[in-house]
């Protein structure tokens, strides 16, 4: 699995990245690469578009996350008068 991995990703060809980072998006793991790599060292390595990109996937992915938690803290809000437990 490419997300869990940093150094099979840091290994991809130039030419293989478009690929890995549609399959990436389509699977909603792409966001997690960019943290992954940096934390691995490995994110020096990759060329600059391809970090831009990584750059760009986990800041949407950090917005989507802000998204849901305000969502489901409304949510929550809205149902806490009903007495019933609530499960998120």
């Amino acid at each position: 699995m490419l997300s869990a991995v940093p150094e099979t990703l840091a290994r991809l060809a130039p030419r293989d990245w478009e690929h890995a980072l549609a399959l990436g998006r389509l699977h909603l793991v792409a966001g997690r690469w960019h943290g992954r790599l940096e934390a691995a060292g490995l994110l020096s390595t990759l060329p600059p578009r391809v970090r831009n990109q990584l750059w760009s996937e986990q800041l949407l992915a950090a917005e989507r996350t802000r998204m849901v938690r305000f969502e489901t803290d409304r949510i929550a809000h809205a149902l806490s008068a009903s007495g019933m437990p609530l499960v998120l």
